[in-house]
């Protein structure tokens, strides 16, 4: 018995350790001291700045924005970078709102010695209004300062490398957009590189690639010491509605890079976003990656960038594959007659019927069906527990890692169950050609939607049927021939592994608790090729691998509860505003969760449901809403610079000012003014969709960067009319009386524009 054993529990070992090794080769690398060389880009050493950056929130419009701004200058001064501040007035409507604002550009440049186009390396240094931005964005700063430092004790490049650290991307990448429509050395750039970041830790990602991107992706993988790369990435990033700096610049037709750390995705915009979060490994990789490519493409042609796309993934850690997007149909047609004939042979050799590879199809759809129909009702349960959880982006707890694993063990669990139980009738071997079959038809649905990432399907099925035909040709199966039937299944299996698995990490990472569906599919999938595997079990202990992963689950369900409590480490995040409408002079409390939590049921003792219109006569968001105290606080500044009519139209030109040092002021002006025309500080709106007489019944301006100048805003109406105004003045920062509790360390404020602050509105007519 122990002989007939031996097989089996070598191939089920075998298996495992590859599952191990495939996530364990695909990391952030070792981070360097601050002893290394100085020609040598060092974690340690860029970590000093990333702790000078993120001390506090630095959002535009704040001094500690200023102070970061002038940190910058004066450290690329130091290395003796020409240094320039590009200061100007940006527009861009972006989600639905023309976003504006006072930026201030920093670039940094390297001469070259041709100096005919550039390498432009991007970070951004404002950060979220309420998180100090250690790692979005002041790890990538601090790698471009770090790099850049290194880079000056190489020898001269030939192309000029260039550092924009770009103002105000965090409310709506206004400082790239300055860039772009103004800058001179824009028609210069031959390639961008972008640097985000999404968490705090785990390797650097490079998730987006320009179009027509053949020929960079091959440079990429030339230039980069440590690439992880994946065009499913991609294709899956398109679908979200998420930009970066990055898409300023696509949209113009360079060619360039994004990366973005993904790990510790619970630090994102909140202000556990600290240096002490900050991996040092994480920035060692975002350093390698600006090292590679500024001295790579800093002595490369880049005047041709542009080549037909191309399907690239990781297969052995930092291994990448690159083929042309048109050899797709090739391997289709190649998978195609491979499977045709493993089902010719199949039914031949008598190993499968079709009746019953009809009916391992019907079974696995409803596994798949069965599963995620599970892993719906455990993710509702687990909310229903743990509401706070919510609170966080794509609900990422600081325990989520245990969701992972127990949503992945319990997934595998039940797909055990149902095919142990299906083991002898129909078969393994029908139910592993159904479930291929499936996978052979999710290859086209892929390839027609996500081209670049139909590889998902192509790769494994083409190992998979390779493994499967010589065992029909040669008649090797389970039974009688272990040794050679689990020895090609083990060969075989080692890139479906290696390609699967890290994917699974990443769209768990990627998609967290509220979008749990995408890992648990594609775990699916994997346990479907993994069959073999299961096979082996089955012949060793039948229900030992279904124990096993109900027990995994199990566990890693109940470590996730024992962490689901917060804490100082593990601060809940609470949502409350001051709203102040000095037009009927009353005040709100104003949280835009429904929940209270022990430390802001404090504001809402009384508390209605209802939508802001107080503020936003427009507005149908719900909100918990309480009367508060009404607060000295200064109004804003309206001031008309002139009024005049001229054919027909008035034009009138007004100046707003904060009394109190706020950062940014929402414009609404109401649409009865018919506006023809619109310019801030000079700078036209030229979408035509601003003008469009739908909407909210208000033309709306967020504007960003008052300081001390305040903005001018120039209105051309096609009316008479009186024009009607109202500004929603923000500032950062909750004003408590005396009789209010202050937040206790372990809350801490909610992410992004509407919690932590005061807000004043004030009305004219002018």
């Amino acid at each position: 018995m122990k002989n007939q054993s031996s097989p089996n529990l070598l191939f089920i070992a075998g298996i495992t350790l590859i599952v191990v090794l495939s996530l364990f080769l695909q990391r952030a690398p070792k981070p360097l001291s601050l002893e290394t060389g100085q020609t040598e880009f060092s974690a340690e050493r860029a970590f000093e700045h990333t702790r000078q950056i993120a001390q506090k929130p630095h959002m535009i419009g704040t001094e500690e924005h200023s102070r970061v701004k002038q940190y910058i200058v004066n450290e690329l001064q130091k290395l003796g970078l020409e240094t320039e501040i590009q200061q100007t007035t940006a527009i861009h409507e972006f989600r639905g709102v023309v976003r504006a604002g006072f930026v201030q550009n920093i670039i940094g440049t390297i001469k070259g010695d041709e100096s005919n186009k550039s390498v432009l390396i991007v970070g951004h240094y404002d950060s979220q209004p309420n998180a100090p931005g250690a790692a979005d964005d002041g790890s990538a700063v601090a790698a471009m300062l770090e790099a850049a430092r290194a880079l000056k004790q190489h020898a001269k490049l030939k192309n000029d490398i260039l550092f924009l650290f770009s103002d105000a991307e965090e409310v709506g990448l206004l400082g790239a957009k300055a860039f772009v429509d103004e800058h001179r050395l824009t028609g210069k750039i031959g390639i961008v590189f972008n640097i985000e970041a999404r968490g705090t830790k785990g390797p650097s990602i490079t998730f987006e690639v320009s179009p027509e991107n053949g020929w960079i992706m091959r440079e990429f993988i030339k230039a980069v010491p440590y690439p992880i790369a994946h065009s499913i990435a991609y294709e899956v990033y398109k679908i979200l509605p998420n930009d970066t700096d990055f898409t300023i610049f696509k949209k113009i037709g360079i060619s360039g890079f994004n990366a973005a750390l993904t790990d510790g995705y619970v630090n994102y915009h909140s202000p556990t976003d600290k240096p002490e979060n900050l991996s040092l490994s994480s920035l060692q990789h975002q350093g390698s990656y600006i090292m590679g490519i500024a001295k790579h493409f800093g002595n490369t042609d880049l005047t041709q960038t542009k080549s037909e796309d191309v399907v690239y993934f990781n297969l052995l850690g930092y291994l990448m594959i690159l083929y042309p997007v048109s050899l797709n149909m090739v391997l289709i047609i190649i998978v195609s007659l491979l499977f045709a004939f493993y089902i010719f042979i199949g039914i031949r050799k008598k190993r499968i019927t079709p009746l019953k590879l009809i009916i391992g199809m019907v079974v696995f759809i409803i596994t798949l069906a069965i599963i995620i129909g599970f892993a719906w009702l455990m993710q509702k349960g687990i909310i229903k527990k743990y509401p706070h959880y919510t609170l966080h982006y794509y609900w990422n707890f600081y325990n989520i890692r245990h969701y992972f694993v127990a949503f992945t063990a319990l997934s595998a669990a039940i797909f055990s169950f149902i095919y142990t139980l299906l083991n002898k009738k129909p078969g393994i071997e029908n139910l592993f050609a159904g479930s291929l079959f499936v996978s052979f038809i999710a290859m086209f649905a892929l390839q027609k939607y996500f081209p670049t990432g139909s590889y998902l399907f192509i790769i494994p099925l083409l190992f998979i049927l390779i493994a499967t035909i010589i065992c029909y040709l040669f008649n090797f199966d389970a039974k009688h021939s272990k040794k050679m039937f689990f020895g090609i299944y083990f060969i075989l299996l080692i890139p479906v592994i290696f390609l699967f698995t890290p994917l699974i990490k990443l769209f768990y990472i990627v998609f967290g608790l509220k979008l749990i569906f995408a890992g648990v599919v594609l775990t699916v999938f994997l346990s479907a090729y993994l069959l073999m595997v299961l096979k082996a079990f089955i012949d060793y202990k039948k229900w030992l691998f279904t124990a096993g992963a109900f027990l995994t689950g199990m566990v890693f369900l109940i470590t996730g509860h024992l962490n689901s409590n917060y804490s100082k480490e593990q601060p809940l995040q609470s949502n409350v505003m001051y709203c102040l409408n000095t037009d009927t002079n009353k005040a709100f409390w104003v949280s835009e969760n429904l929940r209270t939590d022990e430390w802001n049921q404090q504001f809402f003792t009384n508390a209605d449901t209802a939508a802001l219109t107080e503020i936003y006569p427009f507005s149908n968001q719900i909100r918990l809403i309480n009367t508060a105290p009404i607060l000295d606080f200064p109004k804003p500044d309206l001031k008309i610079i002139s009024d005049s009519i001229i054919s027909n139209s008035r034009i009138v030109e007004i100046e707003i000012k904060s009394n109190r040092n706020a950062g940014y002021s929402e414009i609404y002006i109401h649409k009865d003014a018919n506006l023809a025309n619109l310019k801030i500080n000079g700078h036209a709106i030229t979408n035509t969709g601003f003008y469009e007489p739908v909407g909210t019944g208000y033309y709306t301006i967020y504007y960003f960067g008052l300081y001390e100048n305040g903005c001018r805003i120039k209105l051309e109406c096609n009316t008479s009319k009186h024009i009607e105004i109202f500004i929603a003045e923000k500032k950062m920062g909750l004003p408590l009386p005396g009789n209010y509790k202050q937040m206790p360390d372990y809350i801490i404020p909610g992410k992004d524009y509407n919690s932590n602050l005061s807000l004043v509105k004030c009305s004219w007519e002018i």
